[in-house]
This record gives structure tokens, sequence and C-alpha cells, in this order.
């Protein structure tokens, strides 16, 4: 409730109905250069407290005005916009300007940030970026200034919809992405997720619905429920694992792994148990170690940073590689025709006091593991 005592609180100069917005090039110019003035303003104002809910949503609404407000806290699915072919390049524009102003530090108010994500929806729906990918970076650090900050306070119903509407944020980015990968997407979709997935685990998904579009225009990039579901059960699953993540990548590249004394290892039918271990090394990161095994033979990796140590049964000794700067342990040692050549190396036993610091640095009691390899290394006649 103002009271006459607090600051002027901001608000945006004209409001306006997004359909008029996307339909005239002269409104949406006036609309993004209101829009970049209040996220200016909000940035150096503080919010007036309020304590209930009807009282925090009637302040945004004189803050954003109604159209807007029904946009950033919605009762029902929208229709995506239709933007003209010869507008779409200034709405990319706009977009990054805003993108630019919710980044940077001090941040405008909770609910102007998420007026920016949602127009990244919006306009994301509209297929406003057509085929190109420069939106993913921009989502990305949108959705990261989502979650509340200390010292901002707010009602719980505002907190459902935030939750919801970075779960839609994140299942777009992890769209044609691997949280595990190395390729840029990936790249991207991890940064977000670390940033926001904590509170995607509050998501509801029939909230979560009413962010969600229909992919009727060309170009159209949505989410689905499908999408937002697999989101919001992998962040419940990371609140209650830590490796929550991991499974899902290792359930998704095929490989049956567990976590036993430190170590993450898998039994398979693999052909390969070398190429089944550097792939686990890779996606477990960059200290870790790995074994992975077949009715035959077994091989065993370990990993800390740059440095790569791997054994295999077939040819039992300790080998020393050194990753470059682009280069993963899978791409290392994942050739089927064997392993790369080094100078480095040990005889298995007794383990070389190189390979027990690795082992102790990782938090490994090595005994185990290697009494397991040791069933597979050839025996002496």
């Amino acid at each position: 409730m103002e009271t006459g005592t607090e600051p002027p609180q901001p608000r945006l100069a004209r409001h306006l109905a997004m359909a008029e917005v996307y339909a005239d090039q002269t409104l949406s110019q006036r609309f993004a250069s209101d829009l970049n003035h209040l996220l200016a303003e909000t940035k150096q104002t503080p919010r007036t407290p309020t304590s209930t809910w009807d009282e925090w949503r009637a302040a945004v609404a004189r803050t954003i005005g109604p159209p807007l407000t029904d946009m950033v806290l919605p009762s029902e699915p929208a229709s995506a916009p239709v933007i003209p072919p010869n507008q779409r390049h200034l709405w990319r524009n706009r977009l990054r300007a805003m993108h630019a102003a919710v980044t940077s530090e001090p941040q405008p108010w909770p609910e102007l940030r998420m007026t920016v994500a949602r127009l990244y929806l919006d306009l994301l729906a509209a297929g406003v970026w057509e085929s190109g990918e420069e939106w993913r970076p921009e989502l990305r650090d949108v959705v990261s200034t989502l979650p509340l900050r200390d010292g901002e306070s707010a009602p719980g119903q505002l907190e459902s919809y935030l939750s919801s509407l970075i779960a839609v944020c994140l299942a777009l980015l992890t769209q044609e992405a691997d949280l595990f990968g190395s390729a840029p997407n990936d790249a991207i979709a991890k940064s977000a997720w670390d940033k926001a997935a904590e509170v995607a685990a509050f998501a509801d998904a029939e909230q979560a619905e009413r962010y969600l579009y229909h992919p009727d225009q060309p170009y159209a990039r949505v989410a689905t429920r499908t999408d937002v579901d697999w989101v919001i059960e992998l962040a419940v699953d990371s609140a209650d694992d830590p490796h929550a993540e991991l499974r899902a990548a290792f359930e998704s590249a095929g490989l049956d792994v567990e976590l036993i004394d430190g170590v993450w290892v898998s039994k398979g039918t693999f052909r390969n148990p070398r190429r089944a271990a550097a792939r686990i090394a890779t996606l477990v990161g960059e200290q870790c170690v790995t074994m992975a095994y077949n009715d035959k033979r077994a091989s065993v990796i370990i990993r800390n940073g740059r440095e790569v140590v791997v054994a295999d049964s077939t040819a039992p000794r300790w080998r020393y590689y050194k990753l470059t700067t682009m280069a993963t342990p899978e791409s290392l040692l994942g050739d089927a025709e064997g392993l790369p050549p080094t100078r480095e190396n040990d005889p298995f036993r007794p383990v070389p006091d190189r390979v027990a610091a690795l082992f102790e640095a990782a938090d490994v009691n090595s005994q185990h593991i290697l009494m397991l390899f040791d069933s597979f290394r050839p025996r002496l006649r």
C-alpha cells in the first residue's frame, strides 16, 4: 500500500494492449522506449513493500499496466503474436536492449525481469529469430536473473508464477541441447540450469501451461507440456539427489551406471569398455574415477582436470595423458582401434605413487575397484 511517504513509484508511460503494440510499428517503438525507461527507473528506485498478494498484484498493475500484468501473471495460455517479417529484426534489437538492462547491475524489480522473459517467450513463439540461435545466450542470461535475490521479498503466489516461468524458459533452452554435452547450445543450457533449476523444482505444471503456445507461426520456437514436465521432474530429482542430472545424462547415453565407493561403475554388453568409461568420465567432469566392464574386459579411468590416467585389462599398465584445451576423455580414448601412444606409463602392480595420489585426491578407496579389475587380467600359466 502506498502511504504517500514512500518515493514515487515508477510507472510505464502508456498502458498499451500488446496486440496493438505488435500490430503497429510506431506503437511498438514507443512501447520499447517506455519499457526501457521503466527498467532504468526501477534499477534506482526501491520497490514499496506490500503485505498481501492482492496488494502486490495491484502494485504491479500500476507499474506496468493491466495488459502486461495479465501477460506476466497469466490466467490462461496466450496466442503467439503475428510479427511481419520486415519487423523481426527490429524486435530482436529491442529485446537485446532489454536483455542488457535486466542483466546489468543494479537489476530492476522482479516483475520487470519477468516481463522481459515473457517477451522473449512471446517473440520466440512468433518466430522473430527465424532459424537463428542468437536468442539462446540472451534467454539464458535473462532466466538467470529471475530467481529472487537476497533482500527481495514477494508473496508466495508470485514464486509460483516465477518458478513456472523459469521452467518454461529452461524447457526452451534444453531443446536440441544436452546438459552434459560440449556443444555451444549444451553449455548455454547447462549455465541457465545451474542458475535457475533450483527454483524450477517448485513449478506447477498446470500453471506453467499458461506460458505455453501453439506453434502456429513460421519459425516458432515453443516449449511443450512434455518438455516442461521433464524440466520439473529433473529439477525435483536434483533437489533430492545431487547426481540426478548426471544419472539422466547416463540414461540418455544408454549407460547403466552406479556410484560405488566413489567410483562410477558400468557393467554392460558394450564391446569396448574403455569407450564407455571414457564417455562416463566426460559426462562426470574434471575429477572422477570411472570403470566399465563386460564379460571379458575392463577399463578404469582416473581424471583430475586435464590429467587422465587409464588402464585396460588387455594391456595392464597405467598410461598417462594430458588433455588439450578442446579434448575430452571420450575424444582421447574412445577410438576402438586401441590406446593412443604415450611415453608415460607404469606397471599396473604395485600401484605407483602417482596413481595412488590421484585415487586419494578423488577420495576413492582403490582396493575394491582394483580387485575387480584384477579379475579380468591375464593369468600367468
